[in-house]
């Protein structure tokens, strides 16, 4: 993928929400890069679709918000049904019967470990040893980057 540029209007963080803006641990342009970056690339540009993920993610609740700025970290989740917004039984299904890759599905089990860790997802429990060895660089760097640092995801 090449690099797109990214042009924001001088207020565009006028419209989020404040415990958007205020969360600690949340990469908040890598989180709206992504979404507007996948939007670009699709040829979409920031019509409807931004729109309507902008909307989306106003409407999340602080923790589930959090959950969106760990789960776009994970390339193979960026686009994932159950992401943004963060759906955890929407994911859930979607990574027990359409993920494509490993690094999907170990990234989905990851978040949803996480989310609930005592509940049997579809998808399978999370296995950190599994999802090391079959992850790729990127999704493996994404996990250690959460391990060795304070978020405000578990």
């Amino acid at each position: 993928m090449e690099n797109l540029p990214v042009d924001r209007s001088p207020d565009w963080q006028s419209s989020l929400p404040d415990c958007l803006l205020a969360s600690s641990g949340i990469d908040l342009h890598f989180v709206l890069d992504n979404v507007l970056y996948h939007a670009l690339y699709r040829g979409q540009g920031i019509g409807p679709e931004f729109q309507r993920r902008m909307e989306d993610i106003r409407n999340m609740k602080q923790n589930d918000i959090a959950f969106l700025g760990l789960g776009v970290k994970f390339p193979a989740l960026i686009d994932a049904p159950g992401v943004s917004p963060w759906d955890p039984n929407q994911l859930d299904i979607w990574a027990a019967e359409s993920a494509s890759n490993n690094n999907a599905v170990h990234a989905a089990r990851f978040l949803l470990n996480l989310w609930m860790p005592s509940r049997e997802w579809q998808c399978g429990r999370f296995d950190m040893n599994e999802a090391i060895q079959n992850w790729d660089r990127t999704h493996r760097r994404a996990f250690l980057d959460w391990a060795t640092h304070e978020t405000s995801v578990a």
